[in-house]
């Protein structure tokens, strides 16, 4: 008996996959080439109660991702985006953001796969 494929790639197991830094992953996902996720507890955004899987902002994080290694292991996300829905929700409560760290972010393994499909890794 086999094991189902993966589901997740943190960002630092996909640096090695591809030889390339973090830094360079956040630059894939701000240019919209792949996601970066992370799972949450409930927050709440506006009216909304918000939690699980969220893609997060790469610039908002921008010094978790210094090519010379020298940034923080944790940052703090103001806002969020739900997997199935364009828009940014703003984090209203907790009202300072929630924390989040490198090790915590994954890319799913399918968007893994397409980005070696669309770059012939």
């Amino acid at each position: 008996m086999s094991l189902p494929p993966r589901v997740y790639f943190t960002l630092h197991e996909a640096s090695e996959r591809w030889g390339c830094n973090i830094a360079d992953i956040a630059g894939w996902a701000d240019a919209g080439k792949l996601r970066i996720l992370t799972g949450i507890s409930a927050i709440r955004c506006g009216d909304e109660i918000v939690g699980g899987k969220v893609v997060l902002s790469p610039m908002e994080l921008m010094p978790l991702f210094r090519r010379c290694g020298t940034g923080p292991t944790e940052g703090i996300m103001r806002r969020i985006q739900m997997l199935n829905r364009p828009e940014w929700l703003l984090i209203t409560d907790p009202v300072g953001g929630i924390v989040v760290t490198v090790a915590d972010m994954v890319i799913r393994a399918e968007e893994v796969h397409a980005f070696e499909d669309e770059n012939e890794m």
